[in-house]
């Protein structure tokens, strides 16, 4: 059940209908630093494939990833967008059919890691953010080391939740977010988040404080990634996404 976000201000979409502005977010965040992004982004800015109606999901959305740079890093190095897209796994069969639950598919690459993930996005991570800071609640969490497919919600369901509760409710195969599932998750469907929404993401706990963890909202139009949402608080606009790799 999609949440009413009447009386919220939706997410600006720049004139060129890319969600994240990425030349603008990358410098301030620290590009300059990455030996990867120091010529200009045009191929980020070119507008998203559709990853549905129609298309091929999986050539759409190793496109979108390829058009942030995602080939060009370090720990990818792939060969122009046919390496990229060789590297890029088939869609699972059990995550092809379609699923009211859990409407959306996307394809996660974790092997730059949080951090240059989120300069690659254009996302503001909480200030000091460093890969080592999140660790999964617990080893169902744990990432995949390489690309993989997943599909998942609004949060919506989970809305007014405490986030640890959600734990405890979820059906078997479905996982409460991680960090890295809600970058992609809004990377390929900017859709689920308005402004002043928040998609709580307990499948990652801050590093020795497990009473944290972390968040994704859109604060003024500037996506931002936190680590510090509190597990025992419910709020009215912030609710856990869910998701499943099989």
């Amino acid at each position: 059940m999609k949440k009413s976000t009447k009386g919220m201000r939706p997410l600006t979409f720049p004139p060129n209908k890319v969600f994240f502005p990425v030349v603008s977010h990358l410098r301030v965040v620290g590009a300059h630093d990455n030996p990867i992004l120091e010529e200009p982004m045009e191929a980020a800015i070119l507008e998203p494939v559709p990853a549905s109606r129609g298309t091929d999901p999986r050539l759409a959305q190793a496109t979108r990833l390829w058009r942030y740079h995602f080939d060009r890093d370090p720990t990818v190095r792939a060969q122009g967008f046919t390496g990229y897209l060789k590297g890029t796994p088939q869609i699972p069969e059990s995550l092809i059919a379609e699923d009211s639950n859990l409407p959306f598919l996307a394809l996660a690459d974790p092997r730059p890691g949080i951090s240059q993930i989120c300069r690659l996005l254009g996302v503001y991570p909480t200030v000091k953010f460093a890969n080592g800071d999140l660790v999964p609640f617990d080893e169902r969490h744990a990432d995949p080391a390489r690309p993989f497919w997943f599909r998942h919600d609004y949060g919506c369901a989970n809305c007014d939740r405490r986030p640890d509760e959600c734990h405890e409710q979820l059906a078997t195969g479905i996982l409460a977010g991680t960090a890295m599932v809600g970058l992609f998750a809004i990377a390929h469907n900017p859709e689920i988040l308005a402004d002043g929404m928040c998609l709580d993401l307990p499948g990652s706990r801050r590093l020795g404080i497990p009473t944290r963890c972390a968040c994704i909202m859109v604060v003024d139009g500037e996506v931002r990634l936190g680590t510090w949402r509190e597990v025992q608080v419910a709020r009215p606009d912030w609710g856990t996404l869910r998701y499943r790799l099989q």
